[in-house]
């Protein structure tokens, strides 16, 4: 290796090293005073939906307990019943931080931990209201029930759905030398139509954003990304 080219990888690696001193993040200074509390801005019943009292498994492996303690530090699950009796699961998870060891958890990663097979994992959109937002559709099957799942994650204020959008948020703040904050929107429902099960998610979604005020639609829908 010739002397000019060492050199030229020694400036390299102390740039680098250099630069990345300079962008190091720290947490995000609005995560924590604007956070709303999720238990009191998500109501209890939205257009034909109403909140009942029923045992369902949590957003993760209980197992996972402690550590989920320093990635949330909000959680919420609820399940929804319309006058028709069709039900839906609704798990809403907020984390200040999103560095990679502490990001929200995605669905397709705590279900086969907790006996699911994902059968179907597919990007796609949802209409709420006058928005577009994308979101991830899975299908995951266990010994005695199937279940399908709509969500999306709002990091740093945008909606995304795939790993790439989730990573150049967190660039994007990097560079302002900021972590962004997310939460993790999930509804579920048990059946055996997709179609049929995804149009009810759909539904109470819209249900659910209309019942609620502005700033709190804002803060579950996010941005999207054009």
């Amino acid at each position: 290796m010739t002397l000019i080219k060492s050199l030229s990888i020694f400036a390299l690696l102390i740039g680098t090293l250099a630069f990345s001193e300079f962008i190091r993040p720290v947490p995000n200074a609005i995560d924590n005073p604007h956070m709303p509390n999720l238990e009191s801005v998500i109501p209890v019943s939205a257009g034909g939906w109403q909140s009942v009292n029923k045992d369902y498994a949590q957003i993760v492996d209980t197992k996972m307990e402690k550590s989920l303690d320093a990635i949330y530090s909000q959680t919420l699950t609820r399940v929804y019943v319309d006058h028709q009796q069709h039900q839906v699961i609704l798990s809403l998870a907020y984390g200040p931080n999103q560095t990679e060891p502490l990001r929200v958890h995605k669905p397709e990663v705590c279900y086969p931990a907790q006996g699911f097979n994902i059968e179907s994992n597919e990007v796609g959109q949802l209409k709420v209201g006058d928005q577009t937002i994308p979101v991830k559709f899975l299908k995951g099957v266990s010994s005695d029930q199937i279940e399908f799942v709509t969500y999306w994650i709002v990091v740093g204020g945008v909606a995304v759905a795939t790993d790439l959008d989730f990573k150049l948020q967190q660039f994007k703040f990097s560079l302002k030398g900021k972590i962004p904050d997310g939460l993790l929107f999930r509804v579920s429902s048990h059946g055996q139509n997709a179609k049929a099960e995804y149009q009810k998610q759909k539904d109470f979604v819209n249900d659910l954003m209309k019942a609620v005020d502005s700033g709190t639609r804002n803060f579950l829908l996010g941005e999207v990304i054009h």
